[in-house]
C-alpha cells in the first residue's frame, strides 16, 4: 500500500468510502489463502473504515449541542477566620501535642500512661524447638549432580 491511496481516501466522501469497502470485501474474499495481497487487501480495508469512523464521529462531535460546560447551580462561600490570642494557642497546641487538658479552672492532667508491654515477647532458639529435623545430611533436599 502507497501513499497515493492514503490521500485518495483522504479525499473521498462518506458515500464513496462506503463503495470502496464494499469493493474491498468483495476483492478480500476472492482469496482463499493467505497471500501478501490478501494482507494488503486487509490493510486497505482498515485504512478506509478508520477513515470512515473518523468522520462519523466529527459528524457527531459537530451535531453534538450539549454545552462543555453544565450549570449545577450556585454555591456561597464564607470563610470565618476566629481572633485567638496568644495564650488560647498555646493552650489549644500543648493539649494536641501532649494531650494534657491545661486550663485555668483545672490541674494539668498528665496523660495516663500503663504498665503494659508494647513490645512483643522476644522468642529464642531454646523456647522453640525444631522439630522433624533429621540430625545428619540435609535432609530431603536434593543434591547438585544426583
Amino acid at each position: 500500500m502507497n501513499d497515493d491511496y492514503f490521500f485518495k481516501v483522504q479525499q473521498m466522501n462518506e458515500d464513496e468510502l462506503l463503495t470502496e469497502l464494499q469493493k474491498l470485501n468483495t476483492k478480500l474474499y476472492s482469496f482463499t489463502s493467505e497471500t501478501g495481497l490478501r494482507l494488503q487487501i486487509e490493510n486497505m480495508i482498515n485504512l478506509v473504515s478508520e477513515e470512515h469512523q473518523g468522520r462519523m464521529m466529527q459528524r457527531r462531535v459537530a451535531q453534538d449541542k450539549t454545552p462543555d460546560i453544565i450549570e449545577i447551580g450556585e454555591i456561597e462561600e464564607v470563610v470565618v477566620t476566629p481572633d485567638y490570642s496568644k495564650t488560647e494557642l498555646i493552650t489549644h497546641f500543648s493539649n494536641f501535642y501532649t494531650g494534657d487538658n491545661i486550663s485555668s479552672k483545672q490541674k494539668i492532667k498528665k496523660p495516663v500512661t500503663s504498665t503494659r508491654r508494647t513490645t512483643p515477647p522476644v522468642l529464642l532458639p531454646k523456647d522453640r524447638p525444631l522439630k522433624d529435623v533429621p540430625t545428619t545430611g540435609i535432609g530431603n533436599i536434593p543434591k547438585f549432580g544426583e
